[in-house]
């Protein structure tokens, strides 16, 4: 499997915090609901993170979700993305279905994360996921049915929807073509 290198930090970043706040990965394990093979696979950056794991690890070590994606100097008031800069945050799409894109994460703006996801032509075999934060959709480009706590909602260029993270949802293609969505996620 290929991991990107933002994969890698982010991997990187979740073994030094844990270390630092003397937690094993049994404790972070048991704090986020997860085994503790799991979090020595992330650790070891041999698996794909989705949002929503991210999101619970984050949550079990006191930090945004946001943090995992900083680069040194971002306290700056103003932070410009340039799209040809712009990596993907999860680059292997066959482990978790999409590709997320950081658009503009900070420490400033900490309550805020936004991303532009990439939801592939084939969407089959994934799994709905949940988390603590609120979020927004915006359908940019295509067509999705978005999954949200058993039912199925289409949404097409231009519709929105808001929801409790909470609750399982993910996206699924429709008509057998890729999509982008902007997604904010809101912390509480």
């Amino acid at each position: 499997m290929s991991i990107g290198m933002d994969e890698k930090k982010i991997s990187e970043r979740i073994r030094l915090l844990r270390t630092h706040l003397k937690l094993t990965q049994q404790d972070l394990a048991d704090k986020c609901g997860y085994t503790k093979g799991m979090i020595s696979k992330i650790e070891n950056g041999r698996i794909s993170l989705p949002i929503a794991t991210l999101s619970k690890i984050a949550n079990a070590l006191n930090v945004k979700l946001s943090w995992f994606f900083e680069e040194e100097g971002e306290d700056s008031e103003l932070i410009i993305t340039k799209k040809e800069e712009r990596t993907p945050i999860v680059s292997n799409v066959t482990e978790f279905g999409y590709f997320y894109y950081g658009l503009a994460n900070r420490k400033s703006l900490a309550k805020i994360e936004t991303f532009m996801v990439i939801v592939p032509e084939v969407t089959e075999g994934k799994q709905p996921f949940s988390h603590q934060e609120e979020e927004f959709a915006f359908v940019v480009e295509g067509a999705i049915d978005l999954y949200y706590d058993g039912k199925l909602y289409p949404l097409e260029e231009g519709d929105s929807a808001y929801y409790f993270g909470d609750k399982p949802h993910m996206f699924l293609s429709r008509n057998n073509q890729e999509s982008k969505v902007l997604v904010i996620i809101v912390s509480n």
